[in-house]
């Protein structure tokens, strides 16, 4: 039984741990958007994110692609469990038994630890930021006069940049954990075969990512 009101110490090295999860919110143009981010549990750093019109399998790709060219494959994630990320099978509880969601099978792929839960208090990290971010960012589109999706998408790349600049620990002197970037080609070849599902009422259609097509991140010390 997970206890919902203990607090996870700060994990110690960068990539332990990357904490997601997607907020709807009136982020812009006066409708409400979600905006999915990866932030960092041992240094607070926001190390991706992406807006899209619902939580979608679509955006937490965009979030894994933008990781692995920026930073290097990640120790592990930690979710919310949703079954973007896991679905076990009915009267089955052992993971060997488990089915892959398509995002899981990434991870595999990758290396890349998946952990999932449905304690809030469990990914802290991120559920805090995203309440600093609703207050500070919504006016930053305002005055920067985004009123569209693909235009906060490219807005998020700077603000993003300067955000971690001042507010995350310097990775000057911690440890990362991070394993060496994969080439573009690996990149592609590994999320680029796999769908990203949109969740329509209660259907589901597919479509090709052109992850060739995604530009790098900009990094900040």
């Amino acid at each position: 039984m997970e206890d919902a009101h203990t607090r996870k110490p700060r994990k110690a090295f960068f990539g332990e741990q990357e904490q997601m999860d997607a907020s709807p919110h009136e982020w812009f143009g006066g409708s409400v958007t979600h905006l999915h981010i990866a932030v960092d549990d041992c240094t607070g750093r926001i190390t991706a994110a992406y807006f899209d019109t619902q939580e979608t399998l679509n955006a937490y790709y965009h979030l894994f692609h933008q990781i692995l060219t920026a930073y290097g494959i990640p120790y592990g994630f930690f979710t919310d469990r949703r079954t973007v990320f896991e679905y076990r099978q009915k009267n089955r509880t052992e993971l060997a038994e488990d089915t892959y969601t398509q995002f899981a099978y990434s991870c595999k792929q990758f290396g890349v630890e998946l952990e999932c839960s449905s304690i809030p208090q469990a990914k802290s990290r991120v559920e805090r930021m995203f309440k600093t971010l609703q207050s500070r960012l919504p006016v930053e589109l305002r005055l920067a006069g985004i009123t569209e999706i693909n235009a906060a998408n490219e807005f998020l790349r700077s603000y993003i940049a300067k955000y971690n600049a001042e507010f995350a620990l310097p990775l000057n002197g911690i440890k990362s954990v991070f394993e060496k970037q994969p080439d573009q080609e690996k990149i592609n070849l590994t999320l680029a075969i796999l769908v990203t599902v949109q969740r329509l009422t209660c259907k589901e259609r597919t479509h090709n990512v052109d992850w060739s097509q995604s530009k790098p991140w900009v990094l900040s010390s």
